[in-house]
């Protein structure tokens, strides 16, 4: 090449279109497409993490129709070993139960006919940061505290807002809101809309109902406990857990199922 065109073509920044050269650009693959590709799979990565992220736990057991809805998602049929995430409604459908895990051990179970939204779970044992709020609008659930610290939890329902020092306790919700509370072990304070709140020792109830205070702490109704009967059975026998297989042990727990629904529709006259 000549040295003026040397020149030039440096100050141009040109190159000269030997066939050699042409061949090269030729074979040279396409950036566009490949960085768009790169950034779609990228997408994907962090919307993949985001799911994980957004975990809190899963089922343990799932008995007939059991679903949950997310925020800005389409409702989804739960089975057994599903993940849950933050912010997601459960519900079932009558005859149907679930038990869920979280990621702390806490455990809540779900029965029959009920609405449960999984309003916020933190749990970080690198900081200690840990807070647990469940929201029970309708229905029947079961709640046996983990690893968290006690004033970590709150459970809501449309009359009550619940603070634990115990460790097992069922909450029941009627279609009017008005919640009835069974502490199983340990205690649950319980503050209705209006008046003080009741300390709830293991083996009695209460009551907030939607236009007076909490009432004071007794013996649970057999009614409510005929209810958590039926919870009980409808995930024991239905969903064939390995202690009800025997003919026998089956056979009872369909009784105690049974005996759950007469009390409901005949009420307690005790």
């Amino acid at each position: 090449m000549e040295p003026r065109k040397r020149v030039a073509n440096l100050a141009t920044g040109r190159r000269p279109r030997h066939g050699r050269d042409r061949l090269a650009l030729r074979r040279r693959p396409a950036i566009a497409p490949l960085l768009a590709a790169l950034t779609i799979l990228a997408a994907g990565l962090d919307g993949r993490n985001a799911a994980v992220a957004d975990t809190i736990g899963e089922t343990e057991a799932v008995v007939r129709t059991v679903t949950g809805t997310q925020v800005n998602a389409d409702q989804r049929r739960l089975a057994a070993a599903d993940p849950v995430f933050h912010d997601e409604l459960i519900e079932t459908a009558a005859d149907s139960a679930s038990k869920l895990r979280f990621q702390d051990e806490t455990s809540l179970t779900v029965g029959p006919n009920s609405k449960v939204t999984l309003d916020d779970f933190v749990y970080d044992t690198t900081t200690g940061e840990a807070s647990m709020v469940i929201n029970t609008s309708r229905g029947i659930a079961r709640f046996v505290s983990g690893k968290m610290r006690k004033n970590a939890y709150s459970i809501r329902t449309p009359t009550a807002t619940l603070g634990i020092r115990g460790t097992a306790f069922t909450v029941i919700v009627a279609d009017d809101g008005t919640t009835d509370v069974i502490v199983e072990s340990g205690e649950v304070v319980v503050q209705g809309v209006q008046g003080p709140p009741q300390v709830v020792p293991a083996g009695l109830a209460t009551q907030a109902p939607r236009n007076a205070p909490a009432r004071r702490p007794a013996p649970p109704p057999v009614e409510k406990e005929a209810e958590m009967a039926e919870m009980d059975a409808i995930l024991l026998v239905s969903a064939g857990a390995p202690k009800a297989t025997a003919p026998e042990q089956a056979g009872e727990l369909r009784q105690i199922k049974e005996e759950a629904q007469t009390i409901r529709k005949s009420g307690c006259s005790c």
